[in-house]
């Protein structure tokens, strides 16, 4: 009868390891390295989700730019409505129009803020005839006198 003599590899964790003056054997070096990175992430990772981050985050710049500069007319509209609101209330109580838009400022139909458009420049008014007035803003471009102007229609 022959007995075959086999050896067994037994991996020990660094703590229970035997203090001794010996180094940690290759493999063991080789099984400790591997869980450390087993721990953390690679650069290439890392790269890959600040790049898919980027990506959604110029979505999303795409399609909120549009829709705030959509919002921004709007607001300029709502606000011409209630610039001439107040010229209406200051023509019934002094029965002329004012020669300019602080003169609601004055009277407290307005504040100075709503005297200003979306884009922080101040309406453009004028007085066309006794009961006539054109208010505008110079919309996005910010130039009057473009094919972006904010206009009232001529009132009355």
């Amino acid at each position: 009868m022959m007995i075959e003599q086999t050896s067994i590899a037994v991996q020990t964790h660094p703590s229970t390891a035997p203090a001794s003056a010996e180094r940690p054997t290759g493999e063991f070096r080789l099984v400790a390295i591997g869980r450390a990175f087993e721990r953390g992430m690679t650069l290439v990772e890392i790269m890959v989700v600040m790049a898919i981050i980027a990506i959604i985050g110029t979505a999303i710049a795409f399609g909120v730019i549009p829709a705030l500069a959509g919002s921004q007319k709007d607001a300029a509209k709502a606000q011409i409505d209630t610039i001439s609101k107040g010229l209406d209330t200051f023509y019934v109580k002094h029965r002329e129009m004012p020669d300019n838009l602080e003169a609601l400022v004055e009277e407290e139909y307005l504040t100075t803020d709503q005297l200003l458009d979306p884009w922080k420049k101040p309406f453009t008014y004028e007085v066309v005839s006794a009961r006539k007035f054109s208010l505008c803003s110079a919309g996005e471009n910010k130039q009057p006198g473009d094919e972006d102007d904010i206009c009232n229609a001529v009132k009355r």
